[in-house]
């Protein structure tokens, strides 16, 4: 397994992608990845909590932007984005979904926080582009800084340095260009993480898998190796011909239909389950498709950036919910059991029913966010503690969410549920009425189909499973 992509994943995805020239991105490439030493690669790219602390993003920026201008930081912020991406998607919870079921699962999570990173990036240098225009004297600019940028200032010189009226206008230039670069980004870089994913996952399995069909490609079947800028690196997918002939009739069917070539393009990734490079170079071949032309996989949402300090409220006041509920049903039954259970060794829970359910628990309360943090911002704490507690108290009382967590690993098209969650469907299924197949993998629509058709034939305890289940796959 690759521990950062090959340039050629950055030249390929870059250009194809995101339309970063190549001449200047192979430039971009070999600076930042010229000092040989592991401890300082990338040393500029330090990311806390979705932070990109924005100082040494700042110096990195700026002899990018002497060298090579606009361009030179949009290949600067999708190298590091795509390594950051790499290395989420090979370690840690998202790696262990990616290589358990597939890019189709992790990824999506990669993603979301690849754009968490650049909404903290139009955050931080907006305010700083701000004072820089309101014609602030250097020591006022620093003290706002302080207040709202992750790790603060730490070489105060240099900083200053560059403050002085003769530099203040390039200062500006360059943060302006670098706000507009991280905005194209956001368009883009889901196509590209995509890629690095599949790259990984791939690796991980075997080299010789068809990514059409999912099996193993012999040699004695006829088969061909795309993209061929990947081969002299050994990275080029390897596909039956017969499955590139279904792709083509795939694509002439979808465009018989009306369907725009770039509305193809995100069927055959998203339905399909392709590589962004071989549905590209499919499409790019039968000349329905341009670099530079490619879609979002997922929907633009507005970011939602909060200070530092809200962040780490937010996540205190959960666990005080948590804690204050565990606390009042401790002898209540269904939630006594569960309560019961947290407070001893794993091992004496082997179906890991305890451990999903907080899982569950935690998510639930994490989708609360968007409705709860802005009574937060306003200062309402105990609002929000309360309405907190609400949620996981409804969770805790119903005998269904503690006996089958509704545990589900969301793809981009596809639910995992886990066994215990299947349980507790079929369960409610039978109660409906209604028969079902016991597969643990389903399609989002299907599995939501079959949700919406039982959701009346059920009590409310079933009904409010239910709805934990459907707010994870259609979040």
């Amino acid at each position: 397994m690759f521990s950062i992509p090959e340039w050629i994943i950055h030249l390929y995805t870059g250009e194809s992608f995101c339309n970063i020239h190549r001449s200047v991105y192979e430039e971009v490439n070999k600076f930042i990845d010229s000092i040989p030493e592991p401890e300082y690669h990338d040393a500029n790219r330090v990311i806390v909590e979705g932070h990109w602390i924005p100082e040494a993003l700042l110096y990195l920026a700026l002899v990018i932007y002497e060298r090579w201008g606009d361009i030179g930081l949009k290949a600067m912020l999708h190298h590091h984005l795509l390594d950051y991406s790499n290395t989420l998607v090979t370690s840690g919870p998202y790696g262990f979904l990616v290589r358990k079921y597939g890019p189709s699962y992790g990824t999506i999570d990669v993603i979301r926080f690849v754009h968490k990173v650049l909404d903290h990036i139009e955050s931080d240098f907006t305010t700083l582009l701000q004072l820089l225009k309101e014609g602030r004297d250097a020591y006022s600019i620093i003290q706002e800084v302080e207040k709202t940028w992750v790790g603060g200032i730490r070489h105060h010189k240099s900083f200053l340095s560059m403050l002085i009226k003769e530099k203040r206008k390039d200062l500006e230039r360059c943060i302006e260009d670098l706000l507009r670069a991280a905005r194209e980004l956001r368009e883009c870089i889901d196509v590209s993480v995509w890629e690095v994913s599949y790259l990984s996952w791939r690796e991980e399995k075997r080299k010789d898998i068809c990514p059409v069909c999912k099996s193993l490609v012999s040699s004695l079947e006829q088969s061909i190796m795309t993209p061929r800028e990947y081969i002299q690196k050994g990275l080029a997918y390897k596909v039956h011909e017969k499955c590139l002939e279904y792709l083509k009739s795939v694509i002439e069917k979808s465009s018989k239909q009306g369907l725009s070539r770039v509305d193809i393009f995100k069927k055959l990734i998203v339905e399909h389950s392709l590589p962004p490079s071989v549905a590209f170079e499919t499409l790019k071949e039968r000349d329905l498709i341009k670099p530079g032309e490619v879609p979002r996989i997922f929907e633009s949402r507005p970011p939602q950036v909060y200070d530092r300090g809200l962040e780490k409220e937010w996540s205190r006041l959960i666990e005080d919910a948590i804690a204050q509920v565990e606390r009042m049903l401790e002898h209540t039954i269904p939630a006594a059991d569960i309560i019961m259970y947290k407070k001893l060794p794993v091992v004496l829970d082997p179906s890991g029913r305890v451990s999903s359910f907080y899982r569950v628990l935690y998510g639930v309360l994490g989708l609360s966010k968007h409705e709860l943090m802005p009574l937060l911002k306003e200062g309402k704490r105990d609002i929000t503690l309360n309405k907190l507690k609400e949620h996981a108290s409804k969770m805790f009382e119903n005998v269904w969410i503690v006996s089958f967590p509704p545990e589900a690993f969301v793809g981009v098209d596809k639910v995992h549920l886990t066994p215990t969650a299947l349980a507790g469907l079929a369960k409610i299924c039978e109660i409906a009425n209604v028969k079902i197949e016991f597969k643990l993998e389903w399609s989002k629509a299907e599995l939501i189909d079959l949700l919406t058709s039982i959701y009346e034939k059920v009590s409310y305890r079933e009904r409010e499973w239910i709805d934990v289940l459907k707010k994870q796959i259609e979040l």
